[in-house]
């Protein structure tokens, strides 16, 4: 959909994610010359009307009309900045070309820098995940104005977004009145689980490409 429309899907209780989900798909971004350096454009949003009150999403940035990166955010509900999110280091996504990607967000797990259990946010590409190891992603900390070598923030998204605020899901830019941030380029085959799927999995659905994930 290189018009830049979008889907709204309502914002129905099995979307409301306060544990493991991941998100996953195949995306052609399309060459946009009249981009905004760094300024999401949205694959799949919930939030409101409020602003910094957006559970989760997943969108690309641009650094050129061509050269992409993803970012995986998330919000707890009582965070007093506008979220955490793990992000590609050095725009490894490509316009005009069909590329597989995915988030997940994997609750209560060890931790190897730290003592006890965290949460961890991934990022793939065609199979392969990004790690802060091979300086692929980071972790985006507004709250403490800086980036971290890490993927592991103790946080959940929340689950209840006010209802006087038009809340929802939508692909390809945020949701109900809000236009302001589209995706260009086409999707198919968005898939979301409520459960954290493993490298070998997602590696697999990248693997099958055209033949689907059944």
């Amino acid at each position: 959909n290189t018009l830049a429309s979008k889907i709204e899907l309502g914002d129905p209780e099995n979307l409301r994610f306060t544990n493991s989900f991941t998100i996953e798909g195949w995306i052609k971004p399309s060459v946009r010359n009249d981009f905004v350096s760094e300024q999401p454009e949205y694959l799949l949003f919930r939030g409101d009307s409020r602003d910094c009150l957006d559970p989760y999403w997943l969108a690309v940035e641009r650094t050129s009309p061509s050269q992409l990166d993803m970012v995986f955010h998330i919000q707890d509900a009582n965070s007093t900045d506008c979220g955490i999110a793990l992000e590609t280091a050095n725009q490894p996504l490509v316009a005009g070309q069909w590329q597989h990607i995915a988030a997940v967000f994997a609750a209560n797990v060890a931790s190897t820098n730290a003592t006890g259990l965290t949460n961890e946010l991934r990022l793939y590409l065609n199979g392969q995940q990004l790690t802060p190891d091979n300086n692929d992603v980071y972790l985006e900390d507004p709250l403490n104005a800086n980036r971290l070598n890490t993927a592991f923030p103790r946080r959940f998204p929340f689950a209840d977004l006010d209802p006087a605020y038009s809340p929802g899901v939508a692909i390809g830019n945020a949701s109900r009145a809000d236009n302001s941030l589209p995706y260009y380029g086409a999707i198919d085959e968005l898939t979301v689980y409520g459960r954290a799927l493993t490298g070998p999995e997602i590696a697999a659905i990248a693997a099958n490409g055209f033949i689907g994930k059944a």
